[in-house]
C-alpha cells in the first residue's frame, strides 16, 4: 500500500472526503490530520 500526503484546501475538503469514503476501508483508510507539516518533518 502507498502512502500520500496531500494539501488540500478548505474549499475542497469535504468535497475531497466524500469522494475518499466511497472506497472500502482495506482499498484506503483516511490518516486524518489536522495541520500541514512540512514533508520535511516526516521520519525516513
Amino acid at each position: 500500500m502507498k502512502t500520500f500526503t496531500l494539501k488540500i484546501d478548505d474549499a475542497v475538503s469535504d468535497k475531497f472526503t466524500w469522494l475518499l469514503e466511497h472506497f472500502s476501508s482495506n482499498e484506503i483508510k483516511i490518516l486524518e490530520q489536522d495541520e500541514y507539516t512540512d514533508d520535511d518533518a516526516y521520519p525516513c
